[in-house]
């Protein structure tokens, strides 16, 4: 069976917070306007522009991918609109044509995406809530933060080199940070 490497569309491959501004779709409160973002339709979704470090992250992961013919790329994303759900399917398809439709998990809530990731999955999302919980339900996946394309290859590098010493090594960093 082959790993399946997960990526997170708003945040990772995606930069929401700029369509949002766009579209002007922020509330007084400061938080997204889901209605507006509704009301605007697919378009919303599916004309989003790249994260510059994501877009930087899935060129290296295709790479990885070819070289690599145990590993599999998917997508799993959270949306509960039926305008947005038909905007991402349409992002992906223009963006990320290499992804096959069984690799793409698509989930009403981000907070659930564990209960659709395969226990071998590792999952590249920049909320760390998303990440902890899928590692914390499936005792052989893995998980990253995502914060820029360099750090997120170079924990994904660890993970594959051997996620044994990759455990080890986290907890050796984390006494070394202790020590400062």
């Amino acid at each position: 069976m082959k790993r399946r490497i997960m990526l997170d569309m708003d945040g990772v491959l995606c930069n929401l917070d700029w369509q949002v501004k766009n579209f002007h779709a922020i509330k007084d409160n400061g938080k997204c306007d889901w209605k507006l973002m509704d009301k605007i339709g697919p378009q919303f979704w599916s004309n989003m522009k790249w994260n510059e470090e994501g877009h930087k992250l899935y060129n290296a992961l295709l790479e990885l991918v070819k070289e690599n013919p145990d590993l599999e790329l998917g997508i799993a994303y959270a949306i509960f609109l039926h305008n947005g759900k038909k905007g991402k399917r349409e992002w992906i398809a223009a963006n990320c044509p290499e992804i096959q439709m069984q690799n793409i998990e698509i989930i009403n809530k981000g907070i659930d995406k564990w209960h659709f990731l395969q226990e071998s999955d590792i999952l590249i999302d920049d909320n760390k809530d998303n990440v902890d919980l899928h590692v914390k339900a499936h005792p052989d996946s893995r998980g990253i933060v995502f914060t820029d394309s360099k750090s997120a290859l170079v924990r994904l590098d660890m993970i594959l080199a051997d996620d044994r010493e990759f455990d080890k090594l986290c907890e050796d960093h984390d006494k070394m940070l202790e020590n400062y």
